[in-house]
């Protein structure tokens, strides 16, 4: 065994069997060892040096925790706080007195660390402060953000922070069940409101069912993501109903454009038994024929006017339809009268001004020179339309001028020249065909009209209706442009005007007064749907309902209206607020009266006593002798009253 000054802990075998060996003699022998002493000090040697070597081994195996002081450690770092402290605890006593320094190190980071630990836990507190202060009787779906949010914020605490926080927690679980309540009421809530809708199929959805469609699909939308999720059935549901719907009315459409089609088919034939009445360039059918062609008609316009019908109805309609515009096609056959009338145009269109000049050609013989508006009978459709001008422009041809309201009831209108009027000495007659307004133009699928040059101010068409053709729009004074934003239908065409110029980029620069926005849709064989806006920029000098009443602004009742606006009215906030909110709000109504007579006589009646307090107000000598008049006849009928009672 090496010199005491040159052990190292390599030698503690050697020392440790040199003690066994010491420990096995018995006392006499034990008295012959002359080099106890040596052990003995080779043992604290030994001693000593473990002491050195596992102070060293700790100090290296929480290097990293033992360099952290109390402002640079973290509650991350308390994890390796507690296993320095563990490790120190199972070091001897007097491997513990060579780390004293150390301990007190751990223990004031340990301290510390229960510091940031309450800090974060009052900072949770703080940030989730909005959820934290609801209650399960409180919360509502739109928490479940915050909700989430303060879950998340919990899960990323230390597990002594999350100890501090027992009562949030179990509050946070609260809240999230109530939530979950809340959404499995709304669930079913969905699913109740909108049972109608969803009990449909795809072969049971009818063009009736749109509005409670819409409702449904615009109730899901503004669910939150959890509902949606749990929905997805219904979701999908409603959407396949949706693409059904669009297949329906798809349906609808061309059942119209059919109808329109016979129509026209039916406009070529005239009845006859025989067709020796019919002129040879005209085609006609028997009685039959065209009653059998009415009750097809009849039939396909009752399906298409249906609010419950399917697209196998509609189907089924417009094929039935189809086979009659066949079958009645195939049954015409050309008239075989020599002598005829030709008229052109041979067709017309409906209208309430209606003004159409036609030209008769007599297919043999002359006008008489004199023909004139007294030889001339209309019938049919034409029945109560007006002959102006006759005028001979060659020997067999007269061109007349029609005017008045057409209207449609059996599709031909029958102009008859009186056998006088002509050489021919026959009363003969030219049927010219009635045809019915085609339909027209798809609606808009969205109207948006916005402030600014850019579009980006406020918005002027609240709830936009694409079957509603005019809207009325007022913008203060200092709004100069605004944006036109349309979304078309598929297969139609849009053309925006401002007054009668077309605007291609949707921006309108506005006049001050009134200024007119045309938005015209337009698509094949359909006559053009064409909505009509009013922007009234700043305030106008007009009086919405009493124009309205009394028929002219310029009448003087309206006059002295519009003089009391401007002096006592637009001199103060609450009359100027008040006149804007009239501005605002009356040219809906104002229009709705002016379209009534009776309307408007009642709204002059109702204007009587408000034009006549301001009639007194302007004029003081007639307010004085009225209020005399009004004492004088209190004066009598209390005297009057008073001898009654006596």
């Amino acid at each position: 065994m090496p010199a005491i000054a040159d052990l190292t802990l390599a030698n503690q075998a050697a020392v440790t069997e040199a003690r066994s060996a010491y420990a096995a003699l018995n006392a006499m022998q034990q008295g012959y060892v002359s080099k106890l002493a040596t052990l003995t000090a080779a043992e604290t040697k030994l001693a000593d040096l473990q002491v050195q070597a596992d102070v060293a081994a700790f100090k290296t195996a929480h290097t990293i925790i033992l360099g952290k002081t109390t402002d640079t450690v973290s509650i991350a770092d308390k994890a390796a706080v507690s296993a320095a402290l563990s490790d120190y605890t199972a070091l001897g006593v007097a491997v513990q007195t060579q780390l004293t320094g150390e301990k007190a190190l751990l223990d004031s980071l340990e301290d510390q660390i229960e510091v940031l630990e309450t800090k974060a836990a009052d900072h949770f507190k703080s940030t989730q402060s909005e959820i934290l202060n609801k209650t399960t009787e409180t919360v509502v779906l739109e928490d479940k953000t915050a909700l989430i949010a303060a879950q998340s914020a919990f899960a990323q605490l230390s597990e002594g922070t999350q100890a501090k926080l027992t009562a949030e927690k179990t509050l946070l679980d609260n809240l999230a069940a109530q939530i979950a309540a809340l959404e499995t009421a709304a669930v079913n809530n969905f699913k109740s409101n909108h049972s109608t809708i969803l009990e449909k199929t795809v072969d049971t959805i009818a063009i009736g069912d749109k509005t409670a469609l819409v409702a449904a699909q615009t109730a899901y939308a503004s669910c939150n993501d959890a509902i949606k999720t749990r929905l997805a059935t219904e979701k999908a549901l409603l959407d396949s109903l949706a693409t059904k719907l669009t297949v329906i009315e798809n349906a609808k459409a061309t059942l119209l454009n059919t109808l329109f089609d016979a129509a026209t088919e039916k406009s070529r034939a005239m009845v006859s038994i025989d067709g020796t009445d019919v002129p040879a360039i005209r085609m006609w059918v028997t009685q039959e024929d065209m009653d059998s062609f009415n009750t097809a008609i009849t039939t396909a316009q009752t399906a298409h006017d249906d609010a419950m019908a399917t697209d196998a109805s509609l189907t089924k309609a417009i094929n039935i339809l189809i086979t009659a515009i066949t079958t009645f096609a195939t049954a015409m056959q050309p008239g075989s009268r020599s002598v005829y009338i030709t008229p052109t145009p041979g067709q017309v269109t409906v209208a309430v001004q209606f003004n159409q000049t036609i030209v008769l050609t007599l297919s043999s013989g002359s006008f008489i020179d004199g023909i004139g508006a007294e030889h001339i009978t209309l019938g049919g459709d034409l029945t109560g339309i007006s002959v102006g001008n006759v005028t001979k422009t060659s020997s067999n041809t007269i061109s007349i001028q029609l005017s008045g309201v057409l209207t449609r009831n059996t599709g031909i209108g029958m102009i008859t020249i009186a056998a006088a009027g002509t050489t021919e000495n026959n009363v003969i007659t030219a049927n010219v065909a009635v045809n019915p307004l085609p339909p027209p133009a798809a609606a808009l699928n969205g109207l948006s009209i916005r402030e600014g040059i850019d579009g980006a101010g406020q918005e002027l068409i609240i709830g936009f209706d694409p079957y509603n053709l005019s809207y009325s729009l007022q913008v203060e004074k200092e709004i100069n442009s605004v944006k036109v934003m349309v979304t078309a239908a598929p297969g139609t065409k849009i053309k925006v005007c401002f007054d009668s110029v077309e605007v291609t980029d949707g921006i309108i620069v506005l006049d001050e007064g009134i200024n007119t926005v045309y938005v015209v849709v337009s698509e094949a064989n359909r006559y053009d749907r064409i909505y009509e806006i009013t922007i009234q920029r700043g305030l106008i000098d007009e009086c919405f309902i009493a124009t309205a009443a009394f028929g002219s602004k310029f009448e003087p009742a309206v006059a002295m209206l519009r003089h009391f606006r401007d002096q006592y009215l637009l001199t103060n906030k609450p009359g100027t607020a008040f006149v804007k909110f009239y501005y605002h709000n009356s040219p809906p109504l104002a229009a709705w009266i002016a379209d009534s007579d009776n309307l408007r006589l009642y709204t002059r009646i109702a204007l009587t006593p408000i034009i006549a307090v301001v009639y007194l107000i302007y004029h003081p000598a007639a307010a004085a002798v009225t209020g005399l008049l009004l004492l004088l006849l209190m004066i009598f009928w209390f005297k009057r009253r008073r001898r009654k009672l006596i």
